[in-house]
């Protein structure tokens, strides 16, 4: 008799995953966020056969009117959408962090003495930061954009300058030692990110959106 899955070269069987509804959840947001915090939460769902078509981008306008012309089902919104015609609720609040890589002989340098590594010339981030602890915008302009956090990430952690970053992003580097924050304001600068839906959006959505909201306490 013909043995049900397939081995893998060491002998492990594997079988089909539990066949899915034929509902697909079409979920949009940020890269960065999606991709470490969303995603890892929904890993057990998708082990119990929830099918997830993803979208990742910017801006979050362009993402809202996505929602709402019907091209998603559920959006990771970094601004609260305007109007009564979304279900929105919070979901994290994420703080933001001035870092840069620690020098070996000085400790962290002070922020006019690297270059400046930012998202995009309009430095959102680091011009929000700025003007909500300092009290003005960054007199500098980047020495590098990537649209892309998580290279900044990358240039950071290898010395290349200094960044903010959120939190979540760039946790286990502050954690390693491999990144210094070289600021701590009390309270930290932070944004509200939100889980938009259109009203009325099924059982299924509302089981991921639940479970979101559960996990967003361990982010």
């Amino acid at each position: 008799m013909r043995q049900s899955g397939v081995s893998n070269p060491k002998g492990t069987t594997l079988t089909p995953s539990k066949a899915t509804s034929g509902f697909r959840l079409r979920l949009a947001g940020p890269p960065e966020f999606t991709a470490a915090c969303v995603l890892p939460a929904l890993a057990g769902r998708i082990q119990q056969g929830l099918d997830l078509q993803v979208t990742l981008g910017r801006p979050a306008e362009l993402l809202l009117a996505g929602l709402r012309a019907g091209n998603f089902d559920l959006l990771i919104a970094t601004v609260g959408p305007e109007g009564d015609d979304l279900d929105v609720t919070p979901l994290f609040t994420e703080e933001f962090v001035m870092v840069a890589a620690e020098r070996s002989d000085a400790g962290p340098p002070p922020p006019t003495d690297q270059p400046m590594l930012a998202f995009s010339d309009e430095m959102p981030l680091i011009r929000s930061f700025f003007n909500t602890v300092f009290g003005a915008p960054p007199e500098a302009s980047p020495s590098v954009v990537v649209p892309d956090l998580r290279g900044i990430l990358a240039l950071a952690v290898a010395g290349a300058g200094y960044t903010v970053l959120p939190r979540y992003l760039c946790r286990e580097e502050l954690a390693s030692g491999k990144l210094v924050t070289l600021v701590d304001p009390d309270p930290c600068p932070a944004r509200t990110m939100f889980l938009a839906t259109r009203p009325g959006p099924g059982p299924q959505i509302e089981s991921v959106s639940r479970l979101l909201l559960e996990s967003a306490a361990r982010w």
